[in-house]
């Protein structure tokens, strides 16, 4: 409880942040003041704040505002930690104020100490600022920042024309210290030689063109969870396995031909695909995948053989599948495999119906025959 002398009660002894110099006594109970506390402490009390917290901290003493500059490791920026709500404020104001306080914070910190998060979620698409993401890459780089995200249009969906050059030059020398990677709106400009990400955890990326291939995968040998979602993605494929890799998504991407990667041990695939054309993909040897969900344009011709060709997921005990099938097309699917150990099936069709037709839903049936060991079956109607 809190004391009508300022103090709070913490086992027995009363901590104070009130005047130094006027002494409190509570009973045989000792006051400890906010000051007397070690700097070791202090650190430690300050290092477990959040940015928002530590900021508001900082004001109330110049000793402690001197100390959130080496404690605070996890960098937060966006519109609730950095932009002041107005009523009627206009998307130009917020964008200034936002990109001032975030240069406001970063020029009173030490980019030689390390960083564990940096976070930058704004929508500052479509505008001219990469002096300023430029400089704040710089800073992620030298402070060894383990885990940065950049996402420039929060919330957005679709293809966007004008990203922001992301200059991955900058992580030559910093970029073992990266363990996840997350970028949305942003472009890669090629850089010869650029073998950087070699400790490289989780990577995700939303809205993102440009040479991802050669840029972020060759040595990325340490990867766990990696997901690619509405980006430029001519091919995806892997020179040696992942053995790390548990988790890949690669979801509505554009201009994509080819998809086969070497993991082991996946657990989990997602696929989806807004192509005209069937995408070749294969998963094979991934005697660990325990999931695979596949998600095809319900709006084209009949898929149904497509998706459960030998694309390497006999092995898979669930499978969702998403897909339109034409009632007109007659016979069954001619898998050259069996599901032999599926046991969760879940279909989501839409069907491109003719009265006078029946048989292309009846290929449904085939499946059944295809997974010996199956024991649940869902089936829903298409959006």
């Amino acid at each position: 409880m809190k004391s009508a002398a300022g103090a709070a009660d913490c086992g027995g002894i009363a901590i104070s942040s009130s005047n130094p110099h006027k002494r409190t006594r509570r009973g045989h109970k000792g006051v400890l003041q906010l000051h007397h506390l070690p700097l070791d402490t202090l650190s430690d009390i300050v290092s477990l704040l959040s940015f928002k917290e530590a900021a508001r901290m900082s004001v109330l003493s110049s000793q402690w505002r001197h100390l959130w500059r080496s404690c605070i490791r996890d960098l937060v920026f966006t519109r609730e930690t950095m932009c002041c709500p107005m009523p009627m404020s206009r998307e130009e104001q917020d964008r200034e104020a936002f990109i001032r306080n975030v240069e406001c914070v970063l020029c009173q910190l030490d980019p030689t100490i390390a960083r564990d998060k940096f976070v930058l979620e704004f929508k500052l698409i479509n505008t001219n600022v990469q002096t300023h993401v430029d400089r704040w890459v710089a800073f992620c780089a030298t402070s060894r920042v383990k885990h940065i995200v950049f996402d420039f249009k929060p919330g957005s969906w679709g293809k966007h024309d004008n990203s922001f050059n992301f200059p991955i030059h900058l992580f030559i020398n910093g970029a073992p210290a990266v363990r996840s990677l997350c970028l949305m709106s942003a472009y890669l400009n090629p850089v010869p030689g650029f073998s950087s990400f070699t400790n490289l955890r989780k990577l995700m990326l939303d809205s993102v063109s440009g040479d991802i291939q050669c840029m972020l995968l060759p040595a990325c040998s340490m990867l766990e969870w990696l997901s690619i979602v509405r980006c430029t993605l001519h091919s995806l494929t892997t020179s040696q396995p992942l053995r790390q890799l548990r988790y890949l998504c690669v979801h509505y991407c554009f201009n994509v031909q080819k998809l086969e990667v070497q993991a082991p041990n996946l657990n989990t695939f997602i696929f989806g695909s807004l192509e005209t054309h069937p995408v070749s993909f294969i998963i094979d040897g991934c005697l660990e995948i325990q999931e695979v969900t596949i998600k095809l344009p319900t709006w084209r011709s009949d898929l149904f053989d497509y998706a459960f060709a030998d694309h390497g997921m006999a092995n898979v005990p669930k499978l969702s599948v998403e897909l339109a099938i034409d009632s007109k097309v007659p016979g069954c699917a001619k898998c050259p495999s069996k599901f032999v150990n599926l046991k969760h099936l879940i279909l989501t069709v839409d069907v491109l119906a003719n009265d006078k037709y029946t048989s292309g839903i009846l290929r449904l049936a085939c499946l059944l025959e295809l997974s010996p060991v199956l024991n649940r079956l869902e089936l829903h109607p298409g959006p």
